[in-house]
């Protein structure tokens, strides 16, 4: 019998959630930020925090990991329209402040979060449950499961 494993994700920010295409190895959603703050969307231990390229990966206990990438979808947007406030090695607490954004600077470049669940291990499949649909900071947004 094949072990179901779930993980539940908040959103990382206050704002649109829209479901995302995804390939065999990651499932996810795009949220348009309505406030300044991304927190960790799970438990779990910073693997990758990159300035240059505005994304954090998180990895939870069993492995899976939870990437967070800022975008624009007008332009590309600038190192100096955010702040990474952890690193590396860095264990976070779901709702733990990760970066802050300035929306201002932002709002030319119609910013979205991006937000990947992957599995390391391959043939996993992943089964997303997540709705179209205004979301809060730090309030359930999606159900990840393996099968």
């Amino acid at each position: 019998m094949a072990t179901i494993t779930k993980l539940k994700i908040v959103a990382p920010v206050s704002g649109q959630l829209d479901l995302a295409t995804a390939d065999p190895t990651w499932m996810g959603v795009v949220i348009t930020p309505a406030n300044g703050n991304l927190v960790a969307p799970v438990t779990g231990r910073v693997v990758a925090a990159k300035q240059a390229t505005a994304s954090l990966t998180v990895q939870v206990a069993w492995g899976w990991t939870v990437t967070l990438r800022l975008c624009g979808l007008v332009q590309p947007l600038t190192s100096t329209d955010y702040e990474l406030l952890v690193r590396v090695g860095q264990d976070v607490k779901v709702g733990q402040v990760l970066a802050a954004l300035d929306l201002v600077a932002l709002q030319h470049i119609n910013p979205q979060i991006q937000l990947q669940v992957r599995v390391q291990a391959t043939g996993t499949a992943l089964t997303l449950n997540a709705t179209p649909a205004y979301v809060r900071v730090d309030t359930l947004a999606l159900t990840v499961q393996s099968v």
